[in-house]
């Protein structure tokens, strides 16, 4: 199984994640053309996407999201929000079989 976040741009520059890495992981950062991506990925295997711009995240652990000065943001299903209120949007995504991917999207970049 993928993850595939749907960012503007995906179905230009499609990007499928493996599930089973962003379980290892917790949290993943990536690009889709010009948007920078967040994934993050609780113990249960749940992954969500989020738009977001220039900040760099650390960890993902215990329902709690540091960024690179360690500061806390709000994860929420809409927004993640900042230490100083400013909120990323949450992108759609979602779970689907390799196989059935790769036939409708055969230029996909993959992250295992």
């Amino acid at each position: 199984r993928v993850f595939i976040p749907r960012a503007a741009q995906y179905t230009e520059y499609p990007l499928a994640i493996s599930v089973d890495f962003l379980k290892r992981k917790g949290i993943y950062q990536d690009q889709i053309g010009t948007q920078s991506i967040l994934i993050i990925t609780a113990p249960n295997g749940a992954s969500r996407a989020y738009a977001i711009e220039k900040q760099e995240f650390k960890s993902y652990k215990q329902g709690i999201l540091l960024d690179k000065d360690k500061k806390r943001w709000e994860v929420t299903d809409a927004a993640l929000i900042g230490p100083d209120g400013e909120q990323l949007a949450r992108l759609p995504a979602h779970e689907v079989f390799w196989f059935a991917w790769v036939n409708v999207f055969p230029e996909t970049r993959v992250v295992y």
